[in-house]
């Protein structure tokens, strides 16, 4: 007599055999995207974020003809090529107010200066002094 589970196994082993399924479990197995770390979020100044990609960029500038460096910025639409793997969860927009950051710029006009110079100070902060 060949108790139920015996029976199970009997068959199992024997579709074990079967090519086809083994085929089938190597070709899922597979890996579909492989590419190498330096691969990867190539791009040390691009930040992905919900609404795009933004390119940071420097912009040359000739220190002996008195022009500094100047930082650039371009927003771009999502691409898989860039294989970027971190997400920023927030909507870029250029409009946004910073009011905290804005009222720490107008304490004191030594730190909003040189940010100024960078273009990283809001357009109105020297308005508001």
């Amino acid at each position: 007599m060949c108790w139920p589970r015996a029976r199970d196994h009997h068959s199992f082993a024997k579709t074990t055999d079967n090519s086809g399924r083994i085929n089938a479990a190597l070709k899922e197995g597979r890996i579909g995207l492989a590419q190498a770390f330096d691969a990867l979020d190539a791009a040390p100044l691009d930040v992905a974020c919900e609404t795009g990609i933004l390119r940071f960029s420097v912009l040359g500038g000739e220190p002996d003809d008195g022009f500094a460096p100047v930082a650039d910025m371009a927003m771009v639409p999502h691409a898989r090529d860039l294989r970027i793997t971190k997400l920023m969860p927030v909507a870029y927009d250029p409009d946004a107010r910073a009011p905290q950051f804005e009222a720490f710029l107008q304490r004191d006009p030594a730190i909003w200066q040189p940010l100024h110079r960078y273009e990283a100070c809001p357009k109105d902060c020297r308005r508001r002094r």
